[in-house]
């Protein structure tokens, strides 16, 4: 059933650090925008079976556009040349989400997030385990993929596990449900979707809420703007907040999130 705004904002943990000093630029020069997306990047952008585009990012981004009062329209690039475009002047906003790095930062400007991935430690339905701190899961066999981030967080906090790194994730996840695993850590998204689908079989559960690691796996989310425009960057970071205050935000992600993500 639909949630209103509210509804959601009391399930949707807020991600953005919201400024309340924060105010909406004055005679910004533009008001006419285009807004960069890739197709088949579900649940962020995507089009639906009407042909419609749909998804988080595009909603989020669409939704600040009428706050600020611009009027945006949606130009379709393969997700490899977006930043490219944006460069050259083909759109003014890259929307599709680019996880941030130090050489994205060096090409373009950013807002702040808009949503920090998260991670989470599934187990076996029954498992008579109740959380997943250290002590814990001490002793337990504890899978992960190998040479990830997540991996990494498991290496440096859950030494005291008997850690089995395993090579892929439906590695992972058939270990789980066979039991050869007592719990394992990885994406919490990728694991909502696991738990909800048919190859789980139903077998899992989520251990514990979803972890949040900034120096790590939760690599954030956010809109991509050209190289000074200050002026621009502020003005969607000012609507991303009043989203997210209004719970627009919250709304929009329970709307394409699995249940049960944090």
């Amino acid at each position: 059933m639909p949630v209103t705004a509210q509804q959601a904002a009391s399930v949707w943990p807020r991600l953005r650090h919201i400024d309340p000093s924060a105010k909406l630029p004055e005679n910004l020069p533009q008001k006419s925008l285009r807004l960069l997306v890739a197709n088949d990047f579900a649940p962020f952008s995507f089009k639906d079976v009407s042909g419609q585009w749909v998804g988080i990012s595009i909603e989020l981004a669409q939704a600040a556009c009428v706050e600020l009062k611009f009027t945006c329209e949606v130009v379709e690039k393969p997700f490899g040349g977006l930043v490219a475009a944006l460069q050259s002047q083909e759109g003014d906003v890259v929307v599709t989400g680019h996880r941030l790095s130090k050489d994205l930062s060096s090409k373009v400007d950013t807002t702040k997030p808009y949503y920090l991935a998260g991670g989470r430690f599934l187990m076996r339905a029954g498992t008579p385990l109740e959380s997943a701190d250290v002590r814990t899961l001490a002793g337990k066999r504890l899978g992960f993929v190998a040479a990830t981030t997540h991996g990494q967080f498991i290496d440096t906090y859950y030494k005291a596990s008997e850690l089995q790194p395993l090579k892929t994730e439906a590695e992972l996840f058939e270990a789980l449900r066979t039991g050869t695993v007592d719990v394992i850590f990885l994406d919490a998204l990728r694991a909502a979707y696991w738990l909800k689908g048919t190859l789980s079989r139903s077998c899992c559960v989520a251990l514990g809420a979803t972890h949040i690691d900034r120096g790590g796996f939760s690599k954030g989310l956010s809109l991509l703007l050209p190289k000074g425009r200050q002026d621009l960057r502020t003005a969607f970071d000012y609507a991303l907040d009043q989203l997210e205050k209004s719970g627009k935000t919250a709304e929009i992600f329970t709307r394409h999130m699995p249940p049960g993500l944090w």
